[in-house]
Protein backbone atom coordinates (compact mmCIF):
# COMPACT_ATOMS: atom_id res chain seq x y z
CA UNK A 1 0.00 0.00 0.00
CA UNK A 2 1.17 3.39 -0.96
CA UNK A 3 1.88 6.30 1.31
CA UNK A 4 0.11 9.57 0.92
CA UNK A 5 2.30 12.30 2.71
CA UNK A 6 -0.05 15.48 0.99
CA UNK A 7 -3.63 15.78 -0.40
CA UNK A 8 -4.44 15.22 -4.02
CA UNK A 9 -5.55 12.95 -6.35
CA UNK A 10 -3.70 9.61 -6.68
CA UNK A 11 -3.77 7.16 -9.33
CA UNK A 12 -3.53 3.57 -8.51
CA UNK A 13 -3.15 0.61 -10.62
CA UNK A 14 -5.54 -2.46 -10.05
CA UNK A 15 -5.37 -6.05 -11.79
CA UNK A 16 -8.32 -6.35 -13.49
CA UNK A 17 -9.36 -9.56 -15.05
CA UNK A 18 -12.72 -10.16 -17.05
CA UNK A 19 -15.76 -11.99 -15.28
CA UNK A 20 -16.38 -15.42 -15.15
CA UNK A 21 -18.94 -16.74 -18.09
CA UNK A 22 -20.91 -19.49 -17.66
CA UNK A 23 -20.32 -22.36 -20.13
CA UNK A 24 -22.72 -23.93 -22.41
CA UNK A 25 -24.68 -26.99 -20.88
CA UNK A 26 -27.23 -29.91 -21.77
CA UNK A 27 -25.26 -30.15 -24.94
CA UNK A 28 -24.96 -33.55 -25.98
CA UNK A 29 -22.32 -34.96 -27.48
CA UNK A 30 -23.43 -38.00 -30.08
CA UNK A 31 -21.32 -40.19 -31.50
CA UNK A 32 -22.07 -42.84 -34.37
CA UNK A 33 -22.78 -43.58 -38.02
CA UNK A 34 -24.31 -41.28 -40.62
CA UNK A 35 -25.41 -41.97 -43.79
CA UNK A 36 -22.55 -39.58 -45.07
CA UNK A 37 -20.42 -36.63 -43.70
CA UNK A 38 -19.62 -33.55 -45.76
CA UNK A 39 -20.12 -29.87 -45.52
CA UNK A 40 -21.06 -27.46 -48.69
CA UNK A 41 -17.85 -27.46 -50.10
CA UNK A 42 -17.47 -31.31 -50.45
CA UNK A 43 -15.09 -31.67 -47.37
CA UNK A 44 -15.33 -34.80 -45.37
CA UNK A 45 -16.37 -34.77 -42.04
CA UNK A 46 -15.88 -38.09 -40.58
CA UNK A 47 -14.47 -38.46 -37.36
CA UNK A 48 -14.73 -34.42 -36.57
CA UNK A 49 -16.89 -33.22 -34.05
CA UNK A 50 -19.35 -30.50 -35.78
CA UNK A 51 -21.89 -28.39 -34.16
CA UNK A 52 -25.74 -28.63 -35.16
CA UNK A 53 -28.65 -26.76 -33.81
CA UNK A 54 -31.79 -27.96 -35.93
CA UNK A 55 -32.48 -31.31 -37.73
CA UNK A 56 -32.70 -29.24 -41.01
CA UNK A 57 -28.77 -28.70 -40.14
CA UNK A 58 -28.02 -32.28 -39.12
CA UNK A 59 -29.68 -33.37 -42.72
CA UNK A 60 -27.55 -30.80 -44.70
CA UNK A 61 -24.05 -32.42 -43.21
CA UNK A 62 -24.90 -35.90 -42.45
CA UNK A 63 -27.74 -37.43 -44.81
CA UNK A 64 -31.07 -38.61 -43.99
CA UNK A 65 -32.23 -41.61 -41.24
CA UNK A 66 -31.44 -45.08 -42.72
CA UNK A 67 -34.63 -46.55 -44.36
CA UNK A 68 -36.07 -49.18 -41.69
CA UNK A 69 -36.33 -52.80 -42.95
CA UNK A 70 -39.75 -53.72 -42.55
CA UNK A 71 -40.46 -57.29 -43.16
CA UNK A 72 -42.95 -59.75 -42.63
CA UNK A 73 -43.16 -60.94 -39.05
CA UNK A 74 -41.74 -65.04 -38.44
CA UNK A 75 -45.16 -66.10 -37.41
CA UNK A 76 -46.32 -64.97 -40.76
CA UNK A 77 -49.01 -62.38 -38.89
CA UNK A 78 -48.51 -58.94 -39.84
CA UNK A 79 -45.78 -56.73 -40.11
CA UNK A 80 -42.58 -55.56 -38.07
CA UNK A 81 -39.63 -52.88 -38.00
CA UNK A 82 -36.06 -52.67 -37.81
CA UNK A 83 -33.88 -49.43 -37.28
CA UNK A 84 -30.44 -51.01 -37.31
CA UNK A 85 -28.65 -47.54 -36.66
CA UNK A 86 -30.30 -45.13 -34.44
CA UNK A 87 -27.95 -42.06 -34.39
CA UNK A 88 -30.19 -40.08 -36.65
CA UNK A 89 -33.50 -40.79 -34.96
CA UNK A 90 -31.73 -40.10 -31.59
CA UNK A 91 -30.81 -36.58 -32.86
CA UNK A 92 -34.28 -35.62 -33.30
CA UNK A 93 -36.15 -37.15 -30.97
CA UNK A 94 -33.71 -34.62 -28.79
CA UNK A 95 -34.10 -31.33 -30.62
CA UNK A 96 -38.25 -32.07 -30.31
CA UNK A 97 -37.87 -32.89 -26.90
CA UNK A 98 -36.27 -29.92 -25.59
CA UNK A 99 -32.97 -29.63 -27.12
CA UNK A 100 -31.26 -26.53 -28.83
CA UNK A 101 -27.51 -27.21 -29.68
CA UNK A 102 -25.31 -30.47 -30.26
CA UNK A 103 -22.41 -31.68 -31.51
CA UNK A 104 -22.38 -34.96 -33.64
CA UNK A 105 -19.01 -36.92 -34.27
CA UNK A 106 -19.75 -39.46 -37.45
CA UNK A 107 -17.37 -42.40 -37.50
CA UNK A 108 -18.65 -42.99 -41.02
CA UNK A 109 -21.51 -44.38 -42.95
CA UNK A 110 -24.17 -46.76 -42.60
CA UNK A 111 -22.00 -50.16 -43.05
CA UNK A 112 -23.45 -53.59 -43.91
CA UNK A 113 -22.19 -56.52 -41.78
CA UNK A 114 -23.03 -60.30 -42.70
CA UNK A 115 -26.10 -59.99 -44.39
CA UNK A 116 -27.59 -56.70 -43.06
CA UNK A 117 -26.94 -53.31 -41.82
CA UNK A 118 -25.84 -52.78 -38.24
CA UNK A 119 -23.53 -51.04 -36.12
CA UNK A 120 -19.91 -51.85 -35.05
CA UNK A 121 -18.58 -51.24 -31.61
CA UNK A 122 -14.74 -50.24 -32.97
CA UNK A 123 -15.87 -47.71 -34.16
CA UNK A 124 -17.52 -46.13 -31.54
CA UNK A 125 -14.58 -46.97 -29.30
CA UNK A 126 -12.27 -45.36 -31.71
CA UNK A 127 -13.65 -42.46 -31.39
CA UNK A 128 -14.19 -42.62 -27.83
CA UNK A 129 -10.68 -42.52 -27.95
CA UNK A 130 -9.72 -39.56 -30.45
CA UNK A 131 -8.47 -36.25 -29.57
CA UNK A 132 -11.62 -35.23 -31.39
CA UNK A 133 -13.74 -36.66 -28.88
CA UNK A 134 -12.26 -34.77 -25.90
CA UNK A 135 -13.20 -31.38 -27.41
CA UNK A 136 -14.53 -28.66 -24.49
CA UNK A 137 -17.57 -28.17 -25.32
CA UNK A 138 -20.42 -31.07 -24.80
CA UNK A 139 -21.17 -31.98 -21.08
CA UNK A 140 -23.62 -35.11 -21.97
CA UNK A 141 -22.39 -38.16 -24.05
CA UNK A 142 -24.97 -40.51 -26.12
CA UNK A 143 -24.14 -43.51 -28.44
CA UNK A 144 -27.01 -44.47 -29.49
CA UNK A 145 -26.38 -47.29 -31.58
CA UNK A 146 -24.55 -49.47 -28.59
CA UNK A 147 -27.93 -50.32 -27.78
CA UNK A 148 -28.39 -52.94 -31.20
CA UNK A 149 -24.76 -54.10 -30.40
CA UNK A 150 -24.56 -57.90 -29.09
CA UNK A 151 -24.61 -57.63 -25.34
CA UNK A 152 -20.85 -58.18 -24.84
CA UNK A 153 -19.83 -55.30 -27.86
CA UNK A 154 -22.01 -53.26 -26.19
CA UNK A 155 -20.15 -53.40 -22.85
CA UNK A 156 -17.37 -52.99 -24.50
CA UNK A 157 -18.42 -50.11 -25.63
CA UNK A 158 -20.47 -48.18 -22.76
CA UNK A 159 -16.90 -49.11 -20.41
CA UNK A 160 -14.95 -46.86 -22.75
CA UNK A 161 -18.15 -44.28 -22.75
CA UNK A 162 -17.64 -44.25 -18.55
CA UNK A 163 -13.94 -44.39 -18.81
CA UNK A 164 -13.75 -41.07 -21.57
CA UNK A 165 -16.35 -39.26 -18.98
CA UNK A 166 -14.35 -40.02 -15.94
CA UNK A 167 -11.25 -38.71 -17.53
CA UNK A 168 -12.69 -35.95 -18.99
CA UNK A 169 -14.25 -34.85 -15.96
CA UNK A 170 -16.79 -32.26 -17.56
CA UNK A 171 -19.86 -34.35 -18.74
CA UNK A 172 -21.59 -38.21 -18.09
CA UNK A 173 -22.58 -40.97 -20.39
CA UNK A 174 -26.39 -41.24 -21.21
CA UNK A 175 -26.24 -45.47 -20.98
CA UNK A 176 -28.48 -47.12 -22.70
CA UNK A 177 -29.63 -50.27 -20.78
CA UNK A 178 -30.09 -53.46 -23.21
CA UNK A 179 -33.43 -53.54 -25.22
CA UNK A 180 -34.58 -56.81 -24.21
CA UNK A 181 -35.01 -55.35 -20.74
CA UNK A 182 -36.06 -57.91 -18.54
CA UNK A 183 -34.60 -58.95 -14.95
CA UNK A 184 -32.01 -61.31 -16.47
CA UNK A 185 -30.47 -58.83 -19.09
CA UNK A 186 -30.63 -55.80 -16.56
CA UNK A 187 -28.75 -57.74 -13.62
CA UNK A 188 -25.93 -58.73 -15.87
CA UNK A 189 -26.26 -54.86 -16.94
CA UNK A 190 -25.62 -54.14 -14.10
CA UNK A 191 -23.12 -56.45 -13.20
CA UNK A 192 -20.93 -55.48 -15.78
CA UNK A 193 -20.70 -51.97 -15.46
CA UNK A 194 -20.18 -51.97 -11.38
CA UNK A 195 -16.88 -49.73 -11.90
CA UNK A 196 -15.78 -46.61 -10.52
CA UNK A 197 -16.59 -44.90 -13.48
CA UNK A 198 -20.14 -45.49 -13.68
CA UNK A 199 -20.27 -42.29 -11.22
CA UNK A 200 -20.33 -40.66 -14.75
CA UNK A 201 -22.88 -42.57 -16.00
CA UNK A 202 -26.55 -41.94 -16.08
CA UNK A 203 -29.63 -45.02 -17.32
CA UNK A 204 -32.69 -44.96 -17.73
CA UNK A 205 -35.00 -48.32 -18.87
CA UNK A 206 -36.76 -49.18 -20.82
CA UNK A 207 -36.82 -48.41 -24.44
CA UNK A 208 -39.19 -46.36 -25.71
CA UNK A 209 -41.28 -46.49 -29.47
CA UNK A 210 -41.90 -43.50 -31.58
CA UNK A 211 -43.42 -43.17 -35.07
CA UNK A 212 -41.28 -44.12 -37.99
CA UNK A 213 -40.00 -40.55 -39.45
CA UNK A 214 -41.44 -41.33 -43.47
CA UNK A 215 -41.99 -44.38 -45.32
CA UNK A 216 -42.24 -45.22 -48.68
CA UNK A 217 -41.32 -48.61 -50.68
CA UNK A 218 -37.58 -48.00 -49.80
CA UNK A 219 -38.59 -49.13 -46.29
CA UNK A 220 -39.92 -52.51 -47.17
CA UNK A 221 -37.54 -55.26 -46.88
CA UNK A 222 -36.05 -56.72 -50.00
CA UNK A 223 -38.16 -60.02 -49.53
CA UNK A 224 -41.66 -58.20 -49.04
CA UNK A 225 -41.03 -56.08 -51.97
CA UNK A 226 -40.31 -59.06 -53.76
CA UNK A 227 -43.39 -61.11 -52.45
CA UNK A 228 -45.98 -57.97 -52.83
CA UNK A 229 -44.39 -57.36 -56.73
CA UNK A 230 -45.65 -61.25 -57.22
CA UNK A 231 -49.25 -60.41 -56.06
CA UNK A 232 -49.97 -57.31 -57.57
CA UNK A 233 -48.78 -58.89 -60.72
CA UNK A 234 -50.17 -62.05 -60.15
CA UNK A 235 -53.72 -59.60 -60.17
CA UNK A 236 -56.19 -59.92 -63.19
CA UNK A 237 -55.07 -56.70 -64.65
CA UNK A 238 -52.24 -54.79 -63.21
CA UNK A 239 -52.63 -52.26 -65.88
CA UNK A 240 -50.96 -49.08 -65.78
CA UNK A 241 -49.43 -50.46 -62.26
CA UNK A 242 -47.14 -53.37 -63.76
CA UNK A 243 -43.91 -51.44 -64.65
CA UNK A 244 -44.31 -50.24 -61.05
CA UNK A 245 -44.92 -53.69 -59.89
CA UNK A 246 -42.11 -55.19 -62.01
CA UNK A 247 -39.38 -52.15 -60.77
CA UNK A 248 -40.73 -52.87 -56.97
CA UNK A 249 -39.42 -56.32 -57.04
CA UNK A 250 -36.22 -55.62 -57.59
CA UNK A 251 -33.36 -55.81 -55.39
CA UNK A 252 -31.67 -53.25 -55.49
CA UNK A 253 -34.04 -50.73 -56.91
CA UNK A 254 -33.03 -49.56 -60.39
CA UNK A 255 -30.96 -45.96 -59.56
CA UNK A 256 -32.81 -44.63 -62.38
CA UNK A 257 -36.33 -45.04 -61.05
CA UNK A 258 -37.56 -42.79 -58.51
CA UNK A 259 -39.23 -44.74 -55.72
CA UNK A 260 -41.54 -41.90 -54.78
CA UNK A 261 -43.27 -42.73 -58.14
CA UNK A 262 -43.18 -46.53 -57.50
CA UNK A 263 -45.21 -45.70 -54.21
CA UNK A 264 -47.36 -43.12 -55.72
CA UNK A 265 -48.76 -45.36 -58.61
CA UNK A 266 -48.84 -48.24 -56.58
CA UNK A 267 -50.36 -46.81 -53.32
CA UNK A 268 -53.02 -45.23 -56.14
CA UNK A 269 -53.39 -48.60 -58.32
CA UNK A 270 -53.19 -51.45 -55.99
CA UNK A 271 -55.40 -52.33 -52.88
CA UNK A 272 -52.57 -55.18 -52.14
CA UNK A 273 -50.16 -52.63 -52.19
CA UNK A 274 -51.95 -49.91 -50.23
CA UNK A 275 -52.98 -52.15 -47.21
CA UNK A 276 -49.30 -53.09 -46.39
CA UNK A 277 -48.50 -49.57 -46.83
CA UNK A 278 -51.15 -48.63 -44.28
CA UNK A 279 -50.01 -51.20 -42.16
CA UNK A 280 -46.62 -50.21 -42.35
CA UNK A 281 -47.45 -46.60 -41.65
CA UNK A 282 -48.82 -47.75 -38.40
CA UNK A 283 -45.87 -49.59 -37.02
CA UNK A 284 -43.83 -47.42 -34.34
CA UNK A 285 -39.97 -48.05 -34.26
CA UNK A 286 -38.41 -48.89 -30.57
CA UNK A 287 -35.58 -46.38 -29.80
CA UNK A 288 -32.70 -45.94 -26.59
CA UNK A 289 -34.31 -43.21 -24.47
CA UNK A 290 -30.53 -41.37 -24.35
CA UNK A 291 -31.59 -39.07 -27.25
CA UNK A 292 -35.20 -38.38 -25.37
CA UNK A 293 -33.45 -37.96 -22.17
CA UNK A 294 -30.82 -35.47 -23.19
CA UNK A 295 -33.72 -33.25 -24.74
CA UNK A 296 -35.46 -33.07 -21.96
CA UNK A 297 -32.20 -32.36 -20.17
CA UNK A 298 -31.90 -29.20 -21.80
CA UNK A 299 -35.71 -28.42 -21.69
CA UNK A 300 -35.22 -28.14 -17.77
CA UNK A 301 -32.25 -26.15 -18.31
CA UNK A 302 -33.78 -23.68 -20.01
CA UNK A 303 -36.56 -23.30 -17.78
CA UNK A 304 -35.32 -24.09 -14.43
CA UNK A 305 -31.23 -24.46 -14.60
CA UNK A 306 -29.22 -27.83 -14.01
CA UNK A 307 -30.08 -27.81 -10.70
CA UNK A 308 -33.38 -29.52 -11.31
CA UNK A 309 -33.97 -32.75 -12.65
CA UNK A 310 -35.96 -33.70 -15.45
CA UNK A 311 -38.49 -35.28 -12.96
CA UNK A 312 -42.20 -36.39 -14.22
CA UNK A 313 -41.91 -34.30 -17.16
CA UNK A 314 -44.15 -35.79 -19.85
CA UNK A 315 -41.96 -36.51 -23.45
CA UNK A 316 -44.45 -35.88 -26.14
CA UNK A 317 -42.44 -37.21 -28.96
CA UNK A 318 -42.42 -41.12 -28.17
CA UNK A 319 -45.87 -42.86 -27.91
CA UNK A 320 -45.09 -45.44 -25.39
CA UNK A 321 -43.30 -47.51 -23.65
CA UNK A 322 -41.12 -50.74 -26.24
CA UNK A 323 -41.12 -53.15 -22.87
CA UNK A 324 -42.53 -53.36 -19.28
CA UNK A 325 -40.00 -54.74 -17.20
CA UNK A 326 -40.37 -55.62 -13.55
CA UNK A 327 -40.50 -52.75 -11.08
CA UNK A 328 -38.40 -54.53 -8.98
CA UNK A 329 -35.60 -55.03 -12.00
CA UNK A 330 -35.46 -51.15 -12.15
CA UNK A 331 -36.04 -49.52 -8.52
CA UNK A 332 -33.64 -52.76 -6.44
CA UNK A 333 -32.68 -51.21 -3.61
CA UNK A 334 -29.10 -51.23 -2.80
CA UNK A 335 -28.50 -52.55 -6.84
CA UNK A 336 -25.51 -51.96 -7.13
CA UNK A 337 -25.40 -49.84 -10.82
CA UNK A 338 -29.06 -47.70 -10.10
CA UNK A 339 -31.16 -47.69 -13.71
CA UNK A 340 -33.68 -45.06 -13.58
CA UNK A 341 -36.92 -46.16 -14.69
CA UNK A 342 -39.75 -44.40 -16.62
CA UNK A 343 -42.96 -45.52 -16.51
CA UNK A 344 -46.21 -44.88 -18.17
CA UNK A 345 -49.18 -43.46 -16.72
CA UNK A 346 -52.29 -43.44 -18.11
CA UNK A 347 -53.45 -40.08 -17.24
CA UNK A 348 -49.97 -38.60 -17.78
CA UNK A 349 -48.36 -40.47 -20.30
CA UNK A 350 -44.65 -41.49 -19.89
CA UNK A 351 -42.87 -39.72 -16.94
CA UNK A 352 -39.18 -39.98 -15.95
CA UNK A 353 -39.02 -41.26 -12.49
CA UNK A 354 -35.71 -40.74 -10.52
CA UNK A 355 -32.82 -38.70 -11.44
CA UNK A 356 -29.71 -41.29 -9.82
CA UNK A 357 -26.44 -41.55 -11.79
CA UNK A 358 -25.44 -45.43 -12.48
CA UNK A 359 -23.14 -45.23 -9.25
CA UNK A 360 -25.00 -45.52 -6.12
CA UNK A 361 -22.13 -44.93 -3.65
CA UNK A 362 -20.94 -41.62 -4.27
CA UNK A 363 -22.29 -39.58 -1.93
CA UNK A 364 -24.10 -35.96 -2.47
CA UNK A 365 -22.99 -36.09 -6.39
CA UNK A 366 -25.15 -39.90 -7.12
CA UNK A 367 -27.85 -36.81 -7.76
CA UNK A 368 -28.22 -35.91 -11.46
CA UNK A 369 -28.55 -32.61 -11.05
CA UNK A 370 -25.46 -32.21 -8.01
CA UNK A 371 -23.31 -33.54 -10.23
CA UNK A 372 -23.81 -31.71 -13.43
CA UNK A 373 -24.11 -28.21 -11.51
CA UNK A 374 -20.46 -29.67 -10.13
CA UNK A 375 -19.26 -30.30 -13.38
CA UNK A 376 -20.56 -27.24 -14.85
CA UNK A 377 -18.81 -25.12 -11.58
CA UNK A 378 -16.28 -27.39 -12.98
CA UNK A 379 -15.83 -26.86 -16.81
CA UNK A 380 -16.34 -23.10 -16.26
CA UNK A 381 -13.60 -22.10 -13.76
CA UNK A 382 -11.46 -24.48 -16.17
CA UNK A 383 -11.72 -21.95 -18.64
CA UNK A 384 -11.72 -19.16 -16.68
CA UNK A 385 -8.53 -20.02 -14.94
CA UNK A 386 -6.99 -20.77 -18.09
CA UNK A 387 -7.68 -17.24 -19.53
CA UNK A 388 -6.24 -15.40 -16.43
CA UNK A 389 -3.27 -17.55 -16.74
CA UNK A 390 -2.65 -16.82 -20.19
CA UNK A 391 -3.30 -12.81 -19.43
CA UNK A 392 -0.87 -12.98 -16.80
CA UNK A 393 2.82 -14.70 -17.81
CA UNK A 394 5.42 -15.17 -15.05
CA UNK A 395 5.98 -17.47 -11.99
CA UNK A 396 6.28 -16.61 -8.48
CA UNK A 397 4.07 -14.53 -5.96
CA UNK A 398 1.71 -12.28 -7.39
CA UNK A 399 -1.23 -10.90 -4.56
CA UNK A 400 -2.74 -8.75 -7.17
CA UNK A 401 -3.87 -11.64 -9.66
CA UNK A 402 -4.59 -13.44 -6.81
CA UNK A 403 -7.10 -11.34 -5.16
CA UNK A 404 -8.62 -10.57 -8.81
CA UNK A 405 -9.09 -14.07 -9.31
CA UNK A 406 -11.12 -14.57 -6.21
CA UNK A 407 -13.51 -11.60 -6.77
CA UNK A 408 -14.38 -12.44 -10.30
CA UNK A 409 -14.75 -16.62 -8.70
CA UNK A 410 -16.57 -15.04 -5.93
CA UNK A 411 -18.93 -12.70 -8.34
CA UNK A 412 -19.57 -15.85 -10.76
CA UNK A 413 -20.83 -18.01 -7.66
CA UNK A 414 -23.22 -15.46 -5.91
CA UNK A 415 -24.63 -15.53 -9.57
CA UNK A 416 -25.81 -19.07 -9.29
CA UNK A 417 -26.66 -18.62 -5.53
CA UNK A 418 -29.02 -16.38 -6.64
CA UNK A 419 -30.63 -18.15 -9.06
CA UNK A 420 -31.27 -20.67 -6.72
CA UNK A 421 -28.41 -23.04 -7.67
CA UNK A 422 -26.84 -23.49 -3.78
CA UNK A 423 -29.58 -24.34 -0.90
CA UNK A 424 -28.25 -21.94 1.81
CA UNK A 425 -29.57 -18.49 3.13
CA UNK A 426 -26.25 -16.83 2.41
CA UNK A 427 -23.41 -16.94 0.17
CA UNK A 428 -20.67 -17.46 2.81
CA UNK A 429 -23.07 -20.86 3.57
CA UNK A 430 -23.05 -21.38 -0.51
CA UNK A 431 -19.62 -21.33 -1.34
CA UNK A 432 -15.80 -20.60 -0.08
CA UNK A 433 -13.16 -19.57 -2.47
CA UNK A 434 -9.04 -19.94 -1.82
CA UNK A 435 -6.50 -19.03 -3.87
CA UNK A 436 -3.05 -18.40 -2.57
CA UNK A 437 -0.24 -19.60 -0.20
CA UNK A 438 -1.34 -21.46 2.19
CA UNK A 439 -4.65 -21.79 0.68
CA UNK A 440 -4.53 -23.50 -2.78
CA UNK A 441 -0.79 -23.35 -3.72
CA UNK A 442 2.64 -24.31 -2.20
CA UNK A 443 5.87 -22.29 -2.97
CA UNK A 444 6.49 -25.01 -5.27
CA UNK A 445 3.35 -24.75 -7.52
CA UNK A 446 3.95 -21.07 -7.65
CA UNK A 447 7.56 -21.10 -8.24
CA UNK A 448 6.33 -23.46 -11.15
CA UNK A 449 4.38 -21.12 -12.74
CA UNK A 450 0.80 -22.67 -11.73
CA UNK A 451 -2.36 -20.44 -10.95
CA UNK A 452 -4.34 -22.72 -8.87
CA UNK A 453 -8.19 -22.55 -7.32
CA UNK A 454 -9.87 -24.23 -4.42
CA UNK A 455 -13.24 -23.84 -4.29
CA UNK A 456 -16.11 -25.27 -2.21
CA UNK A 457 -19.99 -25.66 -2.98
CA UNK A 458 -22.76 -26.28 -0.99
CA UNK A 459 -24.63 -27.92 -3.61
CA UNK A 460 -26.93 -30.07 -0.94
CA UNK A 461 -27.02 -28.44 2.46
CA UNK A 462 -25.75 -25.23 3.42
CA UNK A 463 -21.92 -25.06 4.40
CA UNK A 464 -21.45 -28.99 3.68
CA UNK A 465 -19.04 -27.93 0.56
CA UNK A 466 -18.33 -29.93 -2.48
CA UNK A 467 -14.75 -29.79 -3.26
CA UNK A 468 -13.87 -28.50 -6.79
CA UNK A 469 -10.14 -27.86 -7.50
CA UNK A 470 -8.90 -26.15 -11.05
CA UNK A 471 -5.68 -25.22 -12.26
CA UNK A 472 -3.70 -23.75 -15.21
CA UNK A 473 -0.19 -22.75 -16.54
CA UNK A 474 0.82 -19.29 -16.71
CA UNK A 475 3.55 -18.82 -19.81
CA UNK A 476 7.05 -17.56 -18.75
CA UNK A 477 7.50 -14.03 -18.78
CA UNK A 478 8.70 -12.29 -21.86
Amino acid sequence: MPKYTAPGVYIAETRGLPPVVGSDSAVPLFIGPTERATDAQGHDLTGRVQPVSSPAEFAALFGDPPRHEIRTRADGQGLEVGAPFLLPRAVALFFETGGAKAYVLSTGPFTRAGKGLRPEAEPLIAALESAEARAEGPDLLVLPDAGRLPPDQALRVWRAALAHCAAQGDRIALIDPPEAGGSAELEAFRQALDIPEAAFGLAYAPWLISPLPRFDCRDLSAALRRDLSAQILAEPDPGKIHGAAKELGQEPLAPYVDPAWIHQVLQQGSATYRATADAAQSLVAPVPPSGVIAGMIAAADARWGMWKAPVRTVPQAVQGLASDPPAASLAAPGASVAINPLRLDPSQGILIDGARMMAPDSGDLRYLPVRRTQLYITRTLRAALRGYALSSPGTGDDPALWQAVKTEVEAFLASLWRDGAFPAASADEAFSVAVGPGLSMTQAVRDAGILRLSVGIALVRPASFIPVEVEARRPAAP
